[in-house]
């Protein structure tokens, strides 16, 4: 006696008539303000100041921090940027604002719940902070000689702004590229319909806890145990199962969807396309590069890359509909038919 899944029940839907609103990002004079103002940062100098710290002012600090009685940070002339981010406990930056060089200041925080520190979480914590010195951030001037100094060099401020509206364009369009396509599968996902056998929603979640396992491992050198995982999240298995579980039931039907279009549009990848994605990731992959060769002369590796170019010429296929009035009249390009 053998269980086996059955194959998932899949319906498109009429896909022909996905339609998704659409506007071309642009570039904001806000948006290139900030990435200059980032730019100024980058070349920016501290300076010793008289004035009392505020928010964006670096404190240089000995710094003693005690949980009922008990020594648990100790630090000697760190330095540290005042800001309202959460770091080491939230309100620290807030706490250290109007100390001047020479002034010793003490005062309670209390840290977060889920604080990573189990000896520290949900403590109040007793910080003294003494000030050895206070330094103020001063900005280059916004000019013709600043942009000079950028990168390779510009010309004028005028042509550092050009490149920057540029980079920043791609970066817009890149993540618009990304933002939309999910919409898109969304609105396919409204339209369409698949019925998952529990089996296969199951297998798909052990699979995404191992894979956190693995992320989690490699981040620490070594590989962890579910049972190490679950101590971690403070959770059991069933929690982390069911917090998983409606992503990976999204992405499975998104993945049964954009096969079954495919199938539909007779969508498939070339044995050009194939050699080409993996000569990308040849060249990307520097000294590994023969490696990474060698690694997909084997014709499962090799299936693998072409369901995945498939699976993108699918996706900018139905993008296709998406964006216009009329039903794209062909997938991409590069996407061949069966024969």
């Amino acid at each position: 006696k053998a269980t086996v899944p059955l194959p998932p029940l899949v319906e498109t839907g009429d896909y022909s008539t996905l339609r998704v609103p659409w506007v071309a990002p642009a570039v904001s004079d806000e948006q290139i303000s900030e990435a200059l103002e980032e730019t100024q940062k980058q070349s920016a100098v501290w300076e010793p100041m008289e004035r009392p710290a505020q928010m964006g002012d670096q404190v240089t600090m000995n710094l003693l921090g005690t949980i009922d009685g008990e020594t648990l940070l100790d630090q000697q002339d760190g330095p540290f940027v005042l800001s309202e981010e959460p770091m080491p406990i939230p309100g620290f930056g807030e706490a250290l604002v109007g100390l001047s060089t020479g002034d010793t200041r003490e005062f309670d925080l209390t840290f977060p719940e889920d604080y990573l520190s189990e000896a520290m979480a949900g403590k109040e914590c007793h910080f003294t902070v003494t000030a050895k010195e206070t330094k103020e951030q001063k900005l280059p001037e916004l000019d013709d000689e600043f942009a000079k100094g950028v990168g390779e060099g510009f010309d004028t401020l005028d042509a550092l702004k050009d490149k920057v509206r540029e980079q920043l364009q791609e970066q817009l369009e890149h993540e618009d590229q990304h933002q939309y396509e999910d919409l898109v599968l969304n609105e396919l996902a409204v339209i369409g319909s698949v019925e998952l056998p529990s089996i296969i929603v199951e297998r798909a979640i052990d699979h995404h806890l191992e894979e956190i396992q693995e992320t989690i491992g490699r981040r620490l050198g070594r590989p962890i145990t579910l049972e190490e995982y679950i101590e971690v999240t403070k959770k059991s298995e069933e929690e982390l199962r069911e917090e998983t579980r409606e992503t990976v039931e999204d992405q499975l039907r998104r993945s049964y969807l954009i096969t079954e279009v495919a199938d539909a549009e007779g969508i498939e990848a070339s044995d050009d396309d194939i050699n080409a994605e993996i000569e990308t990731m040849v060249e990307t992959s520097g000294e590994q590069g023969d490696q990474v060769r060698q690694l997909f002369m084997n014709q499962e590796n090799r299936d693998s890359v072409a369901r995945s170019i498939r699976s993108r010429h699918t996706v900018e296929h139905l993008v296709g509909i998406a964006k216009t009035a009329e039903l794209a009249s062909n997938p991409k390009a590069a996407a061949k038919p069966k024969a």
